[in-house]
């Protein structure tokens, strides 16, 4: 979107501004968005953006029967961005 000043936008724009600014903040600080508290308005206001991280994650694992019973899993792979 193209940046207007402050004094040209209207009040909807500002509050998605804010709710923007937020999600800058959080994912800045390498964490998802999925993890992060929003209240229904927020969420609302940033519904038509498509951001990667308010998406459900899967993690899939490639285990034997033992290692899964035994509840032993491998540790590899990065672990940074976990909600």
């Amino acid at each position: 979107r193209l940046k207007k000043s402050k004094k040209e936008l209207t009040h909807d724009e500002l509050i998605e501004e804010e709710v923007l600014e937020k999600c800058n903040q959080y994912l800045s600080d390498d964490k998802f968005l999925s993890s992060f508290e929003f209240t229904e308005d927020e969420i609302k206001r940033i519904s038509g953006f498509s951001f990667y991280t308010l998406k459900p994650i899967i993690i899939a694992l490639n285990l034997s029967e033992e290692q899964f019973r035994s509840n032993v899993f491998p540790r590899k792979g990065k672990r940074k961005h976990q909600p």
